[in-house]
């Protein structure tokens, strides 16, 4: 099913009025219970641990503590694939990006190469939820969504909103009597650059150039740009982390206010609701590992998502509440989104695969509290530079391998080195992993090819225009890239840690969160 879409620079609530009239007329008080509604919350750009409901030092997610204690949290989910397009499509799937093809390409890629779109052919969740009764909504503020992933939704908004807006727009649906099951996805984008995000909570966490954060961070491009060095760098980057995290709070209590309207409208014990995120975010975490490693073609260094398969990009939250749940469960078994497509259908009991060769499982198991296998995860599909992909085994080993030669291949054993700053791949370990690469090659081999390509897309100007505000396709120019093709920021490996590394303060510098 074609989606109605409706694509505009801002949408008010008045705009977004009377969607929901696609959910058939209100019931009558005596009328049959319905199959449950389904809410995916997807926080664009979220990684796992700068959250307190994750262990972060700073207290981002109250909310989000309080309501764990009544559903499900997976400790280890992950994101196929660290950009947006990608994942979401494998999120909407149950395939990984080089079965559905959104966001693939053959080569390399730059912030300026056209995006694949989710072609036609493949089936979505909402779809499938289609053929058993459902009506579909989606209200995205990333317009990457346009290319494909709105199959299935009717409507499917891709406008501006806060998270608050957003959270608003559903409560007004959900809780009003409907005929109809509704899926509703919400993908707010307050947690990605330029983080615009109410003042209170821009500045919820104080730095030491809190009169001239705002300012600074009007330019936040500009310190993957080389502009910032030494004490500035980390003067900027204490800013930059500091903004992040006050906009993990904002959405966590916009969250927090979906799951209080739906149960105070009586609806939240006859709902399934999923908060998650479609990749995470850099933060200097791998700044000399890129520099040495990688050629990003942007000449970005050290921050951003997209580039590369390091946890900070692809470990995201995945929290869970619905009927039937264990309540206060942790789960501590890695999983991956292209699991909760056959989930929900399992929940739903309609199955648990979205096509008979869809590689993801049901994590029904696990959300009634029993316990789940753990299996080999794989990661495809960056968005700038040599296509890479990576795989972690059922014994914490990753592996991170480039279609370019040139480029390093990096090999953790995470259970020694969480933080991915010991690569084993050229030290006497390194052939340790070669199974790895092997078990790589059969996945790949092994993906159905039942999916046509669709060719690059040239995308809308009023969808170009929206990309380019938050950094995409040259919105931000880059400094010229060294003749090398390796990053130009910052100016030398050696003086990146010891900039970076400055204070003790885990609150206040940025490096401390990761030594």
């Amino acid at each position: 099913m074609q989606p109605r879409t409706v694509l505009l620079a801002g949408l008010g609530l008045l705009a977004a009025s009377g969607v929901w009239i696609a959910f058939g007329p209100a019931r009558e008080a005596k009328a049959a219970p319905r199959s449950p509604d389904v809410v995916f919350f997807v926080v664009d750009t979220l990684r796992a641990d700068r959250m307190s409901v994750y262990g972060a030092r700073r207290r981002t997610t109250p909310n989000l503590e309080r309501w764990a204690k009544e559903g499900v949290t997976f400790e280890r989910a992950y994101a196929p694939a660290p950009w947006t397009l990608p994942s979401v499509a494998s999120l909407l799937t149950g395939y990984y990006p080089e079965t559905h093809g959104a966001g693939v390409w053959e080569s390399v890629r730059n912030q300026n190469s056209p995006a694949t779109a989710l072609t036609p052919a493949a089936l979505t969740l909402p779809e499938k939820l289609a053929q058993h009764g459902y009506n579909s909504a989606c209200w995205t503020a990333n317009a990457f969504l346009t290319l494909g992933c709105g199959q299935g939704f009717d409507p499917f908004f891709t406008a501006q909103g806060s998270a608050d807006e957003l959270v608003t727009w559903a409560l007004e649906g959900l809780t009003t009597p409907h005929e109809k099951p509704a899926f509703v996805y919400l993908q707010p984008m307050d947690v990605h650059d330029p983080t615009p995000v109410p003042d209170e909570f821009f500045r919820r966490f104080p730095t030491p150039e809190a009169d001239a954060r705002l300012e600074k961070h009007r330019g936040f491009g500009e310190t993957s740009l080389g502009i910032y060095q030494g004490r500035d760098l980390v003067n900027y980057a204490t800013h930059r982390i500091a903004a992040y995290d006050g906009s993990i709070a904002f959405v966590d209590r916009a969250f927090g206010r979906l799951l209080e309207g739906l149960q105070a409208a009586g609806r939240l014990d006859s709902t399934y609701v999923f908060f998650l995120s479609d990749h995470g975010e850099e933060l200097w975490d791998h700044v000399i590992e890129e520099m040495e490693g990688y050629r990003d073609p942007r000449g970005y260094c050290g921050i951003g998502h997209g580039h590369t398969h390091f946890e900070e990009l692809i470990h995201i939250p995945l929290l869970a509440w619905g009927p039937g749940f264990a309540r206060g469960q942790r789960v501590a078994t890695p999983v991956s989104l292209i699991d909760l497509p056959g989930t929900v259908l399992d929940l739903l009991g309609l199955g648990e695969k979205m096509r008979p060769d869809s590689p993801g499982r049901s994590l029904r198991p696990a959300l009634v509290g029993s316990p789940i296998e753990r299996v080999p995860l794989f990661f495809q599909q960056i968005s700038y530079g040599y296509r890479r992909r990576a795989i972690l085994d059922e014994r914490d080993r990753k592996l991170i391998v480039s279609t370019n030669p040139e480029e390093a291949t990096f090999a953790f054993d995470l259970t020694k080195d969480p933080k991915e700053k010991k690569n084993l791949a050229q030290t006497s370990e390194g052939a340790s992993f070669d199974d790895l690469r092997a078990a790589m090659d059969r996945i790949v081999a092994s993906q159905p090819r039942t999916l046509p390509m669709v060719e690059a897309t040239r995308l809308e100007d009023a969808v170009l225009e929206r990309l380019k505000a938050v950094g995409y396709f040259g919105g931000i120019q880059p400094a010229a890239t060294p003749a090398s093709g390796r990053s130009s920021q910052p100016a030398s490996a050696e003086s990146a840690p010891s900039a970076l590394d400055a204070g003790d303060d885990p609150t206040t510098d940025p490096a401390a969160r990761y030594r």
